[in-house]
């Protein structure tokens, strides 16, 4: 069975919680896509942190393979993303990330040319690439925030193919499938934060890489609850158990 995991990172719209800012994103749902929401929040504060100078792009798809780097698969990126890989393997715990996903399987990193940019990044896990949109307005922060979120999401494929799974067979219930899910969303955007938090003070992610999060998954899931984006996920759980 097939399925592509989109992840909309369009900012957008905007809500409080327990004194952070969290960002609410609706999912669009397509006849041959689901489309999985997430909450991403940005600090306005600057940090004082350096900002390393990093290569330019090779200008050619790159090959990393188990023999050079230790790699157990191929891990490819096109050029006009390089710069962003080469950021977030600047940090280690971000290399480990890339370490584990190729643990899994090859990995492809790629602009996203089959969406436009209806979406910002999304994980296929069939062709097991990320597709991340670029525009002239991408931040260098937008797009490591993108890639790093987007590598925690393709470490969960098995756990969202199992809880798809469940769902079209009924073997488990809506309201079970919608707050394991968010708690799924809340944890990969909280490894996510984490990272981000760890790259900037050390000055492999632009200064400005934050992204503020609910205190805790009752308070997260309380707003998502709120704002409808539970209910987006709760028509997922309609789509593959009822279709």
């Amino acid at each position: 069975m097939r399925w592509i995991f989109i992840y909309p990172n369009k900012l957008k719209s905007w809500f409080s919680a327990a004194s952070t800012v969290l960002q609410l994103f609706r999912p669009r749902l397509g006849p041959c896509l689901l489309a999985l929401p997430l909450a991403l929040a940005k600090k306005f504060a600057a940090s004082p942190c350096r900002i390393p100078n990093f290569s330019v792009c090779l200008g050619i798809f790159f090959a990393l393979i188990a023999s050079t780097v230790g790699y157990a698969h191929e891990l490819r990126c096109e050029p006009e993303l390089q710069d962003v890989l080469d950021k977030v393997q600047c940090l280690p715990e971000g290399a480990e990330v890339v370490q584990k996903v190729l643990d899994q399987g090859p990995l492809s990193i790629e602009l996203n040319r089959h969406l436009s940019y209806q979406f910002d990044g999304y994980w296929d896990s069939y062709n097991r690439a990320i597709y991340i949109s670029k525009t002239e307005e991408s931040s260098d922060c937008f797009l490591v925030t993108a890639l790093l979120f987007e590598l925690h999401n393709a470490l969960h494929t098995t756990d969202i193919e199992h809880m798809y799974s469940l769902a079209s067979k009924r073997a488990i219930g809506r309201e079970q499938f919608i707050e394991e899910f968010e708690y799924l969303e809340y944890k990969n955007a909280l490894a996510t934060s984490q990272l981000l938090d760890k790259g900037a003070c050390n000055g492999c992610f632009p200064c400005d890489c934050n992204w503020d999060m609910a205190p805790d998954f009752a308070t997260h899931f309380e707003v998502q609850l709120r704002k409808g984006h539970s209910a987006s996920i709760g028509a997922i759980y309609d789509q593959l158990a009822f279709n």
